[in-house]
């Protein structure tokens, strides 16, 4: 088989058919672990609980989804007649024990798609990558979801509409919304999502000076965070935010760091600051505009999930606003 053929077309098909999308993997998993039907109390008091539990569950499935992608990938390769003629007849030499046998199919494969190995090694590599953060933008998704706070993340609104906001390509996610961030900043948080600091968390306070932003949320996995790191990200105003045990347990008298129910906190608040300024008079008469984009987003929302939790929490909005 051509080298680009299984790089550029059936690896990718063969992953898609074998190995669900992040946003699959999760959804299923709240629904048969029972996330799904859990309150928003659970949620304001467990999430960093949730992440661990989740990225366990997750990480189970996704490995054994990679197993049977990997062993069809491989498969696939031996839709060679020149190459099953080759191992056919190690297969039958009666001067050989079935040992010898076996090392020598299994060096005759490896030998002769080498470089089908190799990228199909490096395409599982890259997977898990990008999973990885995916992965973290959406469990996180999941809990503002099931907190009630609302927001834009750049996954679903687009970069365009982010750029348009003057927002950078770093952040993940904005609370309440690219709307109101437009409208007024100081009451609005912005939030980036990094699984580990030891690569690229510079370009966040770059990107930051360019965005005009008074100060960014940085939520991470990390556990391992240096001083220098932190100063210098606190300096900038990035405030850090790590997962509640992490911060019990490495970061409890660094007020530069926050938990991830401290900040699911200040969340709760910028959106009830917001649900209530939209109903003011002289707000709902001068931003009329700003209600009827509202409404268009969270109709486009609601129309496209299947999931009654998702379904509530745009619906919640959607009352709101048409009833401004």
């Amino acid at each position: 088989m051509d080298i680009n053929e299984y790089k550029s077309k059936v690896i990718p098909k063969l992953r898609k058919r074998h190995i669900e999308t992040s946003a699959e993997m999760i959804n299923e998993a709240m629904q048969v672990y029972g996330f799904d039907i859990k309150p928003q109390s659970y949620f304001l008091n467990n999430s960093s609980d949730f992440i661990m539990t989740m990225r366990d569950i997750l990480w189970n499935n996704f490995r054994n989804a990679e197993k049977k992608f990997n062993a069809a990938a491989t498969t696939a390769l031996f839709d060679n007649p020149q190459l099953m003629e080759q191992l056919n007849t190690l297969l039958y030499d009666v001067s050989l024990d079935d040992k010898q046998k076996l090392v020598n199919i299994v060096t005759g494969f490896s030998s002769n798609y080498e470089e089908h190995l190799f990228e199909l090694n490096k395409s599982n590599t890259n997977s898990r990558r990008s999973r990885a953060g995916k992965e973290f933008e959406g469990l996180l998704k999941k809990i503002l979801i099931k907190s009630n706070i609302s927001f834009d993340d750049q996954g679903a609104v687009g970069t365009k509409k982010f750029s348009e906001g003057g927002l950078s390509k770093i952040v993940d996610y904005v609370v309440p919304g690219v709307l109101e961030y437009g409208i007024e900043k100081t009451h609005c948080a912005l939030i980036s999502m990094k699984t580990s600091l030891r690569e690229r968390w510079q370009e966040v306070p770059e990107e930051l000076s360019r965005t005009g932003a008074h100060f960014m949320y940085l939520f991470t996995l990390d556990r391992d965070i240096s001083n220098e790191v932190i100063t210098s990200l606190s300096e900038h105003k990035i405030y850090l935010v790590v997962l509640d045990v992490h911060k019990n347990d490495y970061y409890s008298s660094d007020n530069r760091i926050y938990g991830l129910s401290e900040l699911l906190t200040e969340l709760k608040r910028l959106t009830e600051y917001w649900q209530e300024r939209t109903k003011q008079s002289v707000f709902t008469q001068s931003k009329s505009n700003y209600i009827q984009a509202k409404i268009d987003l969270f109709e486009r929302r609601y129309k496209k999930t299947r999931l009654e939790y998702e379904k509530t929490f745009y619906q919640d909005r959607l009352d709101h606003f048409r009833n401004l």
